[in-house]
């Protein structure tokens, strides 16, 4: 009996010590580049400048901001923040956003001078991370300077997404029976399910939608209204092809379709305001299609801008050291919308020098930091963790956070600069 129990005791310290291994192991695994990343990188101070000191080259045109998540105060104003300066200091005077074309069309007629506020114009969009004070600070800035600006000084504001064609529906199918005569009732007809945020277009009904969207193209294409209308309202039944089009998309093709529609819509973009007599434009997005490349041989939105526009694309990533980030916890089976915060580490060595910043952020041009400053540019050319948080959640993240939202990338090869923030705090939806 004293042996058995002996036995017992040797056999329960082996699986107690097993026990304390593996959660010490778990936690090393988890928290070993987290810990790594803490030190100081003192070249950082001096090529690091404050965001307000932001500044381009004299041959770019399209200035592209990230965000490492969707659901971080800091990262929303930034959009403001830095779209200030280049309209103050280099004469831009369009902004586009992650955001659908026909919900863009929305916010521009405010900042035009239309009616409603700010904030019951965002509460239109089907993003519910525009929602908040911030976004209808840069909205309501942008309506404020019109106010005062000359004709030709006016900006505008464009959305380049095609997820959501409920506006876009609206102000076709409006635009259309206000010139009655194109003969198009039917098609009409079937482009209104469109219109309703709250039915999915069923698949035996998707030909008829596209066949009813392309005739009504042509359509207006044929009657040409002398307006200056036309263009968008075109554009907006080009958008919900688009958005048609994704249906035949296979899912692990989805993210390449969409960034590829992405990058034809800012194409559109630079098309109209050339009309205006300006070619330069600032786009806002998630880092994901921001970035000049992305990994796994995606093709990124920004990658694409990269291709065309070559040096005139300036891509500017963001990153946070820690983050508390409102973020989509809703689960796929559920048809509850639900929002929580999370707190997420990135691990990112170049973040947490933000810690020594003025404010705790700071922006840093990689063309700036020289060969010789070694530490510094090795950490820039050199695989590195970095925040990358979109809209979804799952507990299990953390417990991959290094193949999940904090995979490994280089900087320099994915930005021409990067603005970093040691800690954010996460936005608030209007009415939660």
């Amino acid at each position: 009996m004293k042996k058995f129990i002996k036995i017992l005791k040797r056999t329960g310290i082996v699986l107690l010590s097993l026990i304390v291994l593996t959660v010490a192991g778990t936690f090393v695994y988890l928290n070993y580049k987290t810990v790594l990343a803490r030190h100081k990188i003192p070249e950082t101070e001096k090529y690091a400048v404050s965001v307000s000191e932001f500044a381009i080259s004299d041959g770019t045109t399209i200035v592209g901001l990230g965000e490492a998540s969707h659901g971080n105060v800091e990262f929303q104003e930034l959009k403001l923040e830095v779209f200030k300066n280049l309209v103050e200091n280099y004469g831009y005077k369009a902004f586009g956003l992650e955001l659908d074309f026909g919900e863009g069309l929305l916010l521009n007629d405010y900042i035009q001078g239309g009616e409603s506020t700010a904030e019951e114009i965002l509460l239109q969009s089907s993003f519910m991370i525009y929602h908040t004070k911030q976004m209808a600070a840069l909205i309501d800035w942008m309506r404020e300077y019109n106010q005062t600006a000359p004709e030709d000084g006016k900006l505008r504001f464009y959305g380049f997404d095609m997820q959501n064609g409920s506006p876009g529906a609206l102000r076709l199918t409006d635009y259309c029976r206000k010139h009655g005569d194109l003969g198009i009732d039917s098609e009409l007809l079937e482009i209104e399910a469109l219109t309703d945020t709250e039915v999915w277009v069923e698949d035996e009904e998707i030909p008829a939608v596209k066949k009813a969207l392309e005739t009504v193209r042509l359509a207006l294409e044929k009657k040409h209204p002398n307006d200056t209308e036309y263009p968008s309202i075109l554009h907006a039944c080009d958008a919900l092809i688009q958005q048609m089009g994704s249906y035949d998309v296979k899912a692990e093709d989805y993210s390449n379709y969409r960034d590829q529609c992405m990058a034809e819509n800012v194409g559109w973009i630079l098309e109209q305001e050339s009309l205006h007599g300006n070619d330069k434009l600032m786009i806002a997005a998630h880092n994901g299609h921001i970035s000049r490349s992305w990994m796994d041989g995606c093709s990124t939105f920004g990658g694409r801008l990269s291709d065309t526009y070559g040096d005139a694309y300036y891509a500017v990533g963001t990153d946070f050291f820690t983050a508390d980030i409102n973020i989509n916890t809703s689960s796929m089976d559920s048809e509850e919308y639900v929002r929580s915060n999370h707190h997420f580490c990135s691990a990112d060595p170049l973040a947490y020098q933000a810690k020594y910043m003025d404010d705790g952020m700071y922006y840093l041009d990689f063309s700036t930091v020289p060969e010789e400053s070694k530490k510094l540019y090795g950490q820039i050319y050199k695989e590195t963790p970095m925040g990358n948080i979109g809209e979804g959640y799952s507990w299990v993240w953390y417990l991959f956070p290094n193949r999940v939202y904090r995979p490994s990338q280089v900087p320099a090869e994915m930005y021409d600069a990067m603005i970093f923030v040691y800690g954010t705090t996460p936005i608030e939806i209007f009415g939660e």
